[in-house]
């Protein structure tokens, strides 16, 4: 039997393996390789690979002396420090390109293609002889061990100083420097810091937590795994790690926070492997998923809410006393003017109206000029950090029109962004309202809270709904026509802190802006 020509089999074979064929490995396993790549279109290289014919590090490297590039092998590489933190972060698979520091091989690229990549490689540098001069070539392998080397030296820098997460989030050096130290003084959390100015997008720094850590990011869809979510989200500088649901089994979302940090950090040192497996989570989706999941519990206790504090504060409560005596003595005088006279009815309600109209009249005049001569008293002004939070509510209902004006006015006000909570409170079948607010990329510290759909449609409902969910030493409640001052809420909370601790309610002066829906 005639031995098979080696020279129309090297001819035949596919160029990610042809080179291989100087003896390194078998003409009878290139043959294979070949044979097993055209049946199911997968590179000849890998079925090598995967055969154990060749080791990773051997084919790479006969595929560098085959081009004439030098070849890297080792534990790591030594990489350029202003490039090797956008590697460490990439995807696993993402970078196949890496740069040496200047000192080593004259800073040249490191490269590791797949083996798909292989053959298109070595031609281009057959072709363009120079590359070989600026580039060299490693297996996938040993960029793994580069990344993961990278990363945990990133972890332990991230631990003592959250500059370098906030960089990594896009936050300009300096900037990220002077807000660190600032919570260092203030006994702060520089990551909610940083998210709750708008500085970072916590998205992002959740992203960038999860790459280091290599911990899948989660958006929704999840549940509230138990009663204590709510509560640790309201503390994000303590707590680190929030319950879940994801896919009906328990684990534990990690908030782009120091706590957070603290929790990882924990996790790696632990002994024993954790029950729970964990996920990066922002806690803007967090506390969503809590309100799609409790949206309905939340409205009837907010209706029963008051009834329970006290029902004879409750609109609820029609006939308690006294509202029910005075409820039947207004039902028997009237019933009494109908049986008496229709005519006399009328002019008695047309006088009794009149009367109301002057009256608030006479009292509007007086208000007005007593403003005048009212001079605001001299209070000590507050240094941001001695400043209170504030909860700002903002119920809208087919409000559309007014959004503009109303979130220009609202983000002008001068307030620490980290004490400010803004909730524009909509209600769900308010369509045309949320469609606005969605269109608008608003960050900290607004936040839009959903109204189920239900009976009573009214503000006060509204209000009783979202008030567990806003932060604030200090609420007030704003319509969607006001425009207040930018210097409002500051002055509130300067008075309340200069006036005795009973003082539980200021009303600020009201300026009209549509005197045309009004009288």
């Amino acid at each position: 039997m005639a031995r098979p020509d080696r020279r129309a089999t090297h001819a035949l074979l596919p160029g990610d393996i042809a080179f291989l064929a100087n003896g390194a490995v078998s003409l009878d396993r290139l043959a294979m390789a070949a044979e097993a790549a055209r049946r199911d279109g997968a590179p000849a290289s890998y079925h090598l690979l995967k055969s154990g014919a060749i080791s990773e590090a051997a084919y790479y490297r006969a595929a560098a002396e085959a081009c004439g590039l030098v070849f890297l092998d080792g534990p790591a590489l030594p990489l350029d420090p202003e490039r090797a933190l956008l590697f460490a972060l990439a995807e696993e698979g993402a970078a196949t390109l890496v740069y040496l520091p200047a000192e080593v091989l004259g800073g040249r690229a490191v490269i590791a293609p797949a083996l798909d990549r292989i053959a298109a490689v070595m031609s281009h540098v057959q072709a363009f002889p120079d590359v070989a001069l600026r580039a060299a070539l490693t297996t996938p392998g040993v960029l793994g061990r580069t990344r993961t080397a990278l990363r945990e030296a990133v972890r332990r820098r991230v631990r003592h100083d959250p500059t370098l997460l906030l960089r990594l989030a896009t936050m300009p050096a300096d900037e990220a420097a002077r807000l660190v130290a600032e919570a260092r003084r203030e006994g702060l959390d520089p990551l909610v810091l940083a998210v709750r100015r708008g500085l970072v997008d916590e998205a992002v720094l959740a992203t960038k937590m999860a790459r280091l850590h290599g911990l899948p990011v989660h958006g929704l869809p999840v549940q509230g795994a138990d009663n204590r979510s709510l509560a640790a989200l309201r503390r994000p500088g303590r707590e680190g790690a929030v319950p879940v649901r994801l896919d009906g089994v328990v684990a534990e979302a990690i908030l782009p926070t120091m706590a957070g940090l603290a929790r990882l950090d924990a996790r790696a040192a632990s002994p024993v492997p954790e029950a729970r497996s964990a996920v990066a989570a922002t806690r803007a989706v967090l506390e969503t998923a809590w309100r799609r999941d409790h949206a309905l519990p939340d409205l009837e206790n907010a209706l029963a809410r008051l009834i329970g504090l006290d029902h004879r504060l409750s609109a609820a409560s029609v006939f308690a006393s006294p509202l029910k005596a005075l409820s039947l003595l207004l039902a028997f005088a009237l019933a009494g003017l109908v049986a008496a006279s229709v005519l006399p009815l009328l002019t008695i309600a047309n006088g009794a109206i009149a009367g109301l109209l002057l009256l608030l009249a006479a009292i509007r005049i007086a208000v007005l000029q007593g403003l005048d001569r009212m001079a605001d008293p001299v209070v000590p002004r507050l240094a941001d950090r001695d400043l209170p939070s504030y909860a700002v509510l903002v119920p809208l209902y087919r409000e559309a029109s007014s959004i503009e004006g109303l979130l220009r006015a609202l983000g002008g006000l001068d307030y620490p962004a980290e004490k400010l909570t803004i909730a524009l409170i909509v209600e769900a079948d308010d369509l045309e309202t949320r469609t606005v607010l969605a269109a608008r990329p608003l960050r900290p510290p607004f936040d839009i809270i959903v109204v189920p759909a239900a009976e009573p449609r009214t503000k006060p409902k509204a209000l009783a709904f979202a008030l567990p969910y806003a932060e604030g030493e200090i609420v007030t409640i704003y319509d969607a026509e006001d425009r207040p001052e930018p210097d409002q809420l500051r002055r509130v909370a300067e008075r309340f802190a200069a006036t005795p601790s009973d003082l539980g309610c200021i009303q600020a002066r009201l300026a009209i802006d549509h005197p045309g829906d009004t009288w």
